[in-house]
């Protein structure tokens, strides 16, 4: 039995060890478990250009939309795991679920990383007409006006809701919280004076912020962004100094990917990285890359967002 257990350990590793000598010898699938056009989309057909370009295969597009990502990511699971299916996700899809639905069943998105290739903070706008523009001047008119003031977020239960939670929660301020189901509808309200601030991503807001529509606030990163280089992070506010969200934007295989073709699409994917066309594609989705792709900081990323969110909702302020 010792024998023969010994003998399917030796034949599993030459098997990956020759996947990996003959991987990729046909297209390649990328899953996007969102509808296309979206942040999401965008970033993964950047990705497969660049990354199919370096693996010498085509990568094909998959538009997987439904459950906030979860069908995406089991249809990852559904495949074989050769890393010819792959998938741009979050990485943390059914743990958002059951923090916006407590009675969703609570499972893991057990995924393996390839890696992080950047990130994207979230934006506090405010309409022109409420008369602030810094964090600081929106806290005390929050303050003098408990209870009065409106902030705009697709949720519940998303990274832009909970932000907008934590930073009531660090600075002890009372908003009247306004969920939307997109963001094209809180455009349309904010900007005809319906609610007072939002919490938006900076693709939706960049081009009203340039035009003087809207007024940046903050960006929720513990530092600047390169995205939006002059508006301020939150973490410059002593109030919310331990306030850092953001939007990752990673690459993972199915959980049983085998380790010589994982090691090679890390390879690929951080040659890539160094490129800096691929890096100027980034910032033009307003996108910041990171410095390197690696399987460990993609959770990391993961492990540190879930830990500011379960806090928030558990009503506790963020802390580091």
């Amino acid at each position: 039995m010792r024998r023969l257990l010994i003998t399917l350990a030796l034949t599993i590793g030459l098997i990956q060890a020759a996947s990996a000598d003959t991987f990729p010898s046909r297209p390649i699938t990328i899953i996007v478990p969102y509808g296309p056009g979206g942040g999401t989309d965008l970033f993964a057909r950047v990705l497969a250009s660049s990354l199919g370009s370096r693996l010498g295969q085509s990568i094909v597009i998959d538009n997987v939309p439904g459950a906030g990502g979860t069908i995406g990511i089991q249809k990852l699971n559904n495949a074989r795991s050769d890393g010819y299916t792959l998938i741009v996700a979050s990485g943390m899809e059914y743990e958002m679920q059951a923090l916006s639905n407590p009675d969703a069943p609570v499972r893991t998105t057990d995924l393996k990383a390839i890696g992080n290739f950047g990130t994207q903070p979230m934006v506090l706008v405010a309409r022109p007409g409420l008369g602030v523009k810094t964090v600081d001047e929106f806290v005390a008119l929050a303050k003098s006006k408990p209870g009065k003031i409106s902030m705009a977020a697709v949720g519940p239960g998303t990274a832009l809701q909970i932000t907008g939670l934590m930073i009531q929660q660090a600075a002890a301020i009372q908003l009247i919280d306004v969920p939307y189901k997109g963001s094209g509808s809180i455009v349309t309200d904010i900007l005809a004076g319906n609610v007072d601030v939002a919490i938006m991503s900076p693709p939706t807001v960049h081009g009203l912020v340039r035009e003087g529509k809207l007024i940046p606030l903050a960006v929720s990163e513990a530092a600047r962004s390169p995205v939006m280089p002059g508006v301020p992070s939150l973490s410059e506010t002593a109030a919310f100094k331990n306030i850092d969200t953001k939007i990752g934007y990673p690459l993972y295989g199915p959980k049983s990917l085998p380790q010589p073709v994982a090691e090679l699409l890390v390879k690929h994917a951080n040659e890539i990285q160094a490129d800096p066309q691929f890096q100027q594609a980034l910032l033009k989705l307003m996108v910041a890359p990171t410095k390197r792709i690696a399987a460990e900081d993609a959770d990391a990323l993961n492990a540190s967002q879930l830990a500011q969110f379960k806090a928030a909702l558990a009503g506790k302020p963020a802390a580091k």
